[in-house]
């Protein structure tokens, strides 16, 4: 698969994996969710559940090691910082939206990964 769908990591195979992925809204260019699952048609529906706007992948990173799924996905919420409707905020809450289009979250979660998977070989 191409890299902009899948990390193959060769060592995720001993470990529990999860997806890394980025949801926007329709018609929002700038802002993102970046979140970790291991289902994610649960947690689109579960996601679109709770917005009237209708929510989409960006992108999806599926078959990462669950801890490096974690470990990036705050690494892109400190460097973006996040806001909850609207407000920024710096501490965790319940809906991690960061200020970035998919495109800037994509390119730094893929530079974090690699780092992530090179530390580990």
């Amino acid at each position: 698969m191409d890299k902009k769908l899948q990390i193959i990591n060769p060592i995720a195979s001993k470990h529990k994996t999860a997806s890394l992925y980025c949801v926007i809204e329709k018609g929002c260019k700038t802002q993102c969710k970046i979140g970790v699952t291991v289902d994610p048609v649960k947690r689109i529906a579960s996601l679109q559940a709770g917005n009237k706007r209708k929510l989409s992948f960006a992108w999806l990173i599926e078959g990462i090691i669950r801890s490096d799924c974690f470990d990036t996905e705050r690494y892109l919420l400190d460097r973006f910082g996040f806001y909850f409707y609207g407000h920024s905020k710096r501490k965790q809450l319940e809906s991690e939206w960061v200020d970035a289009t998919p495109s800037e979250a994509r390119y730094v979660a893929d530079y974090y990964l690699d780092i992530l998977i090179e530390e580990a070989s």
